[in-house]
C-alpha cells in the first residue's frame, strides 16, 4: 500500500509535513503572483491614464474626469493590496510551523525562511511598503492633476479661496463615501442599527455633494 492510499491519520509525519508544505506554498505562490500581476496592470493603466490626461488638458472638463478616474483607480488598487497582503500572510502563517518542523527534522535552521526574512534588513524594502507607496503617490499625483484641471475650468475672476473651498468639499464628500463603506464593511455580527444609519447618512451626503458639484462644474 502506497502512502497516498493510507488513511491520513496513519501516514508518516514526514508525508503529512510534505503535503502541508505543498499546500501552504501553493496558496502563498498563488496570491503572491496575483500581487505582482496587479502591480503590472496598475502600471500599464496608469501610463494610459496619464497620457489621456495630458491629451485632455485642452478640454479641462475631460481632464477632470480622467484625473478623478485615476485617483479612484489608485485608491481601489490600494484596497486590493491590503486584501492581497492578508491572503499572502495567511500562507506565511501556515509556512512558519511547517518550516520549523522541517528545520527540526533535518537539523538545518536555514529552512526557517519565513522567520529569517520577516524583518527587512534595509528600510523601505518590504513589498507592502513599496507597493502601497506606489499606489498612494499615484493617487496624490492624479489628485493634484484634478485640482489643476478644476482650476482651469473655473473663471479667472473667481478668487482662489473659492476654488480651494470647492476642492475641499469634493474631497470631504469622497472621504464620507469611504467612511460609510468602511463602517458597513466591518464585522456584520457586531453591526447595529445606529452604525447603519450613520453609514447611510455619510454615503447619501457624499453622493449628494458629488452630484451637485458635478452639475455646477458642467454648467
Amino acid at each position: 500500500m502506497n502512502e497516498e492510499s493510507k488513511p491520513f491519520g496513519e501516514q508518516p509525519q514526514t508525508y503529512i509535513l510534505d503535503k502541508g508544505l505543498d499546500h501552504a506554498w501553493q496558496w502563498f505562490t498563488l496570491h503572491a503572483s496575483q500581487r505582482m500581476q496587479a502591480v503590472n496592470f496598475f502600471l500599464v493603466a496608469t501610463a494610459f491614464l496619464s497620457t489621456a490626461y495630458v491629451a485632455a488638458l485642452r478640454f479641462p472638463a475631460v481632464a477632470v474626469g480622467v484625473s478623478a478616474l485615476g485617483t479612484l483607480f489608485s485608491l481601489v488598487f490600494y484596497r486590493f493590496e491590503i486584501r492581497i497582503q492578508e491572503l499572502v500572510k495567511a500562507g506565511e502563517k501556515a509556512l512558519y510551523p511547517a518550516q520549523q518542523r522541517l528545520a527540526d527534522l533535518t537539523g538545518m535552521q536555514e529552512f526557517k525562511i519565513c522567520e529569517t526574512v520577516e524583518t527587512a534588513r534595509r528600510p523601505f524594502t518590504k513589498y507592502s511598503t513599496v507597493i502601497r507607496t506606489l499606489y498612494g503617490s499615484t493617487a496624490a499625483g492624479f489628485l493634484m492633476g484634478l485640482t489643476y484641471a478644476i482650476g482651469r475650468i473655473s473663471s479667472e475672476d473667481e478668487p482662489l479661496p473659492v476654488i480651494a473651498y470647492r476642492i475641499f468639499v469634493v474631497l470631504a464628500a469622497v472621504a464620507a463615501l469611504y467612511l460609510g463603506q468602511k463602517l458597513v464593511a466591518r464585522d456584520r455580527a457586531t453591526l447595529n442599527w445606529f452604525q447603519c444609519v450613520i453609514a447611510f447618512a455619510l454615503v447619501s451626503a457624499g453622493i449628494f455633494v458629488l452630484v451637485v458639484s458635478a452639475i455646477r462644474l458642467l454648467r
